[in-house]
């Protein structure tokens, strides 16, 4: 299994996420499309998550949210490497970086993610 395009995208996820059975690893390439597949994809998962931050950086890395109960994943959540919390962590360093800089903005987001979900 390999993630492809800006989203590091399963090919399988795509295709499952964006209802078309033809999407390949060049159109994957194409960032659009990508971004449209990621998007819907967290989407997909927003009952499970609740758009909660870390849910979603788990349950994207790992295909869906699943418990791991291992002593080294402080989050409690699936995510590659296995029993580890490398992962999230990483993911949670930058996401409060993004809302640091974007808390210094008065500039409101233009785009929900309502654009991106293909029911």
């Amino acid at each position: 299994m390999i993630s492809v395009g800006l989203m590091q995208t399963l090919i399988s996820t795509a295709r499952g996420t964006l209802h078309n059975s033809t999407i390949d690893r060049d159109d994957l390439k194409n960032a659009s499309i990508s971004i449209k597949a990621g998007t819907s994809f967290i989407a997909d998962q927003r009952l499970k998550t609740l758009l909660d931050p870390p849910k979603v950086a788990c349950a994207y890395n790992a295909g869906s949210l699943f418990e791991n109960k291992n002593s080294n994943n402080r989050w409690r959540m699936r995510q590659f490497p296995i029993g580890t919390s490398a992962h999230c962590d990483r993911f949670i360093k930058f996401f409060n970086d993004a809302v640091f800089v974007l808390k210094g903005t008065t500039t409101p987001v233009s785009v929900g993610y309502q654009q991106f979900y293909l029911a």
